[in-house]
């Protein structure tokens, strides 16, 4: 029997206060790359690949997965991230989202000190 208490509330946001002493999990430029590049529809929307047809989904994950990458090389509380961890002008930057639950950094504070406190 193992007496190991989870407390539920703050899962990720340990995680999101911790500073990258790792480095990247991948490489975020190539990313970038394919999204920008490759998942973009030129009437709007994202797909998952050349080929495919544009869908909500998609165009969700693969924001997701670019705001993930340009903010991935962060350490510390830098307010932006550096511009040679970003593919393109400043004009490309998004929102940083929470990687665990895929929503805007901003709201998923907003939350976890809402249903934090007791």
């Amino acid at each position: 029997f193992c007496s190991l208490i989870v407390d539920y509330a703050k899962i990720g946001f340990d995680f999101m206060k911790q500073s990258n002493q790792i480095g990247p999990l991948f490489h975020n430029i190539a990313l970038q790359q394919y999204i920008l590049l490759c998942a973009q529809v030129p009437e709007g929307g994202l797909r998952d690949k050349p080929g495919k047809n544009r869908d909500h989904y998609h165009s969700c994950y693969c924001l997701s997965g670019l705001s993930v990458s340009q903010y991935s090389a962060m350490t510390g509380s830098v307010s932006c991230p550096l511009p040679q961890h970003m593919l393109g002008p400043y004009s490309n930057l998004l929102e940083q989202i929470h990687p665990l639950y895929n929503v805007v950094l901003e709201k998923y504070e907003e939350a976890y000190e809402f249903f934090s406190s007791e």
